[in-house]
Protein backbone atom coordinates (compact mmCIF):
# COMPACT_ATOMS: atom_id res chain seq x y z
CA UNK A 1 0.00 0.00 0.00
CA UNK A 2 2.49 2.64 0.93
CA UNK A 3 4.54 1.41 -2.42
CA UNK A 4 1.57 2.59 -4.19
CA UNK A 5 0.54 5.23 -2.52
CA UNK A 6 4.59 6.78 -2.85
CA UNK A 7 4.30 5.70 -6.83
CA UNK A 8 1.42 7.54 -7.14
CA UNK A 9 2.82 10.99 -5.63
CA UNK A 10 6.06 10.42 -7.68
CA UNK A 11 3.56 9.86 -11.04
CA UNK A 12 1.52 13.47 -10.05
CA UNK A 13 5.22 15.16 -9.61
CA UNK A 14 6.70 14.00 -12.51
CA UNK A 15 3.23 15.33 -14.54
CA UNK A 16 3.43 18.57 -12.78
CA UNK A 17 6.89 19.22 -13.91
CA UNK A 18 5.95 18.33 -17.12
CA UNK A 19 2.95 20.58 -16.88
CA UNK A 20 5.18 23.59 -15.91
CA UNK A 21 7.88 23.23 -18.30
CA UNK A 22 5.42 23.05 -21.13
CA UNK A 23 3.55 25.80 -20.65
CA UNK A 24 6.13 29.10 -20.35
CA UNK A 25 5.54 31.85 -22.22
CA UNK A 26 7.97 32.62 -25.23
CA UNK A 27 8.86 36.48 -24.21
CA UNK A 28 11.43 38.03 -26.76
CA UNK A 29 12.33 41.62 -25.54
CA UNK A 30 15.63 42.25 -26.70
CA UNK A 31 16.01 42.86 -30.81
CA UNK A 32 19.51 42.72 -30.20
CA UNK A 33 19.34 39.03 -29.78
CA UNK A 34 18.03 38.62 -32.80
CA UNK A 35 20.76 39.75 -35.30
CA UNK A 36 22.46 37.26 -37.50
CA UNK A 37 25.80 38.36 -39.77
CA UNK A 38 24.90 38.30 -43.41
CA UNK A 39 27.76 37.02 -45.34
CA UNK A 40 28.95 40.36 -46.20
CA UNK A 41 29.69 40.58 -42.49
CA UNK A 42 26.38 43.22 -42.31
CA UNK A 43 24.09 42.74 -39.07
CA UNK A 44 20.63 41.69 -40.13
CA UNK A 45 17.57 40.94 -38.08
CA UNK A 46 16.39 37.65 -37.89
CA UNK A 47 13.12 36.60 -36.33
CA UNK A 48 12.70 34.20 -33.71
CA UNK A 49 9.38 33.61 -33.98
CA UNK A 50 6.06 34.47 -34.77
CA UNK A 51 5.95 37.86 -32.89
CA UNK A 52 9.19 39.04 -33.94
CA UNK A 53 8.41 38.27 -37.47
CA UNK A 54 5.19 40.49 -37.12
CA UNK A 55 6.87 43.37 -35.03
CA UNK A 56 10.08 43.09 -38.27
CA UNK A 57 7.09 43.46 -40.87
CA UNK A 58 5.48 46.31 -38.89
CA UNK A 59 8.67 47.86 -38.41
CA UNK A 60 9.96 47.68 -42.57
CA UNK A 61 6.43 49.76 -43.33
CA UNK A 62 6.95 52.32 -40.56
CA UNK A 63 10.11 52.79 -42.44
CA UNK A 64 8.98 53.02 -45.58
CA UNK A 65 5.80 55.21 -44.40
CA UNK A 66 6.88 56.97 -41.39
CA UNK A 67 3.09 57.55 -40.36
CA UNK A 68 1.83 54.97 -37.54
CA UNK A 69 -1.66 54.37 -39.82
CA UNK A 70 -0.06 54.47 -43.11
CA UNK A 71 2.17 51.44 -41.65
CA UNK A 72 -0.32 49.22 -39.73
CA UNK A 73 -2.52 49.43 -43.26
CA UNK A 74 0.06 48.84 -45.44
CA UNK A 75 0.86 45.69 -43.24
CA UNK A 76 -2.72 44.65 -43.13
CA UNK A 77 -2.55 44.58 -47.07
CA UNK A 78 0.80 43.11 -47.51
CA UNK A 79 1.91 40.87 -44.67
CA UNK A 80 3.76 37.61 -45.17
CA UNK A 81 3.42 36.10 -41.77
CA UNK A 82 -0.60 36.16 -40.86
CA UNK A 83 -2.57 33.77 -43.51
CA UNK A 84 -4.38 36.01 -45.82
CA UNK A 85 -7.83 34.53 -45.02
CA UNK A 86 -7.40 36.08 -41.86
CA UNK A 87 -9.30 39.17 -41.69
CA UNK A 88 -7.63 42.15 -40.42
CA UNK A 89 -8.64 45.57 -39.34
CA UNK A 90 -6.75 48.58 -38.22
CA UNK A 91 -8.01 50.62 -35.45
CA UNK A 92 -6.82 54.43 -34.06
CA UNK A 93 -6.29 54.01 -30.20
CA UNK A 94 -6.02 56.92 -27.56
CA UNK A 95 -4.07 56.57 -24.15
CA UNK A 96 -6.70 54.20 -21.72
CA UNK A 97 -7.43 50.82 -21.80
CA UNK A 98 -6.00 48.51 -24.29
CA UNK A 99 -6.74 45.27 -25.40
CA UNK A 100 -3.73 43.16 -24.04
CA UNK A 101 -3.24 45.31 -21.16
CA UNK A 102 -4.46 44.86 -17.22
CA UNK A 103 -4.12 48.43 -17.01
CA UNK A 104 -4.11 51.95 -18.99
CA UNK A 105 -1.59 52.70 -21.23
CA UNK A 106 -0.33 56.25 -21.28
CA UNK A 107 2.27 58.24 -22.80
CA UNK A 108 2.01 58.21 -26.48
CA UNK A 109 1.01 60.52 -29.01
CA UNK A 110 0.10 58.84 -31.76
CA UNK A 111 -1.51 55.24 -31.48
CA UNK A 112 -2.60 52.05 -33.96
CA UNK A 113 -3.93 48.66 -33.30
CA UNK A 114 -3.63 46.47 -35.82
CA UNK A 115 -6.19 42.75 -34.60
CA UNK A 116 -8.39 40.26 -36.29
CA UNK A 117 -11.98 40.51 -36.89
CA UNK A 118 -12.80 37.53 -35.15
CA UNK A 119 -11.59 38.35 -31.39
CA UNK A 120 -10.89 34.78 -30.43
CA UNK A 121 -7.76 34.73 -32.36
CA UNK A 122 -5.14 35.94 -29.26
CA UNK A 123 -3.50 38.24 -31.57
CA UNK A 124 -3.17 41.96 -31.88
CA UNK A 125 0.06 44.53 -32.55
CA UNK A 126 0.37 48.19 -31.93
CA UNK A 127 2.50 51.33 -33.15
CA UNK A 128 2.86 53.88 -31.34
CA UNK A 129 4.38 57.22 -31.55
CA UNK A 130 5.92 58.56 -28.46
CA UNK A 131 8.61 61.35 -27.13
CA UNK A 132 10.16 58.89 -24.64
CA UNK A 133 10.42 55.25 -26.21
CA UNK A 134 11.99 53.24 -23.66
CA UNK A 135 9.54 54.45 -20.78
CA UNK A 136 6.56 53.10 -23.02
CA UNK A 137 8.30 49.97 -24.25
CA UNK A 138 8.86 49.01 -20.51
CA UNK A 139 5.46 50.05 -19.49
CA UNK A 140 3.76 48.08 -22.58
CA UNK A 141 6.17 44.78 -21.37
CA UNK A 142 5.02 45.23 -17.26
CA UNK A 143 1.61 45.79 -18.29
CA UNK A 144 0.60 43.32 -20.91
CA UNK A 145 -1.33 39.84 -20.30
CA UNK A 146 -0.91 37.01 -22.48
CA UNK A 147 -4.00 35.53 -21.44
CA UNK A 148 -5.83 38.94 -21.91
CA UNK A 149 -8.86 37.13 -24.38
CA UNK A 150 -11.27 35.34 -23.39
CA UNK A 151 -11.31 32.19 -24.87
CA UNK A 152 -7.61 31.94 -25.69
CA UNK A 153 -4.10 33.11 -24.87
CA UNK A 154 -1.28 34.39 -26.89
CA UNK A 155 1.92 32.88 -27.08
CA UNK A 156 4.57 35.26 -27.64
CA UNK A 157 4.65 38.75 -26.99
CA UNK A 158 7.87 41.18 -28.45
CA UNK A 159 8.23 44.56 -28.88
CA UNK A 160 10.79 46.85 -31.32
CA UNK A 161 11.62 50.35 -30.81
CA UNK A 162 12.67 52.53 -33.75
CA UNK A 163 13.02 56.13 -34.09
CA UNK A 164 10.21 57.42 -31.82
CA UNK A 165 8.30 54.59 -32.16
CA UNK A 166 7.26 51.28 -30.52
CA UNK A 167 6.15 48.42 -31.67
CA UNK A 168 4.13 45.72 -29.86
CA UNK A 169 2.81 42.27 -30.87
CA UNK A 170 1.35 39.51 -28.71
CA UNK A 171 0.46 36.44 -30.79
CA UNK A 172 0.18 32.87 -30.82
CA UNK A 173 3.09 31.00 -31.96
CA UNK A 174 1.64 30.08 -35.08
CA UNK A 175 -1.18 31.16 -37.20
CA UNK A 176 -1.28 27.24 -38.58
CA UNK A 177 -4.94 26.21 -37.01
Amino acid sequence: MKIKRMLAILMVSVALVGVLCGCSNTQNTNSAQNEETTASGDTEEAPVNTADAIALELKDKLIAKRDVEAAANSFVDETKVIPSEMALGVMSVEEGYLNGFNEEIMGFKKGVMVGPMIGTIPFVAYIFETDDTEALAKTLDEKSALDWNICTAADEKYFEVYDNYVIFVMSPATFDN
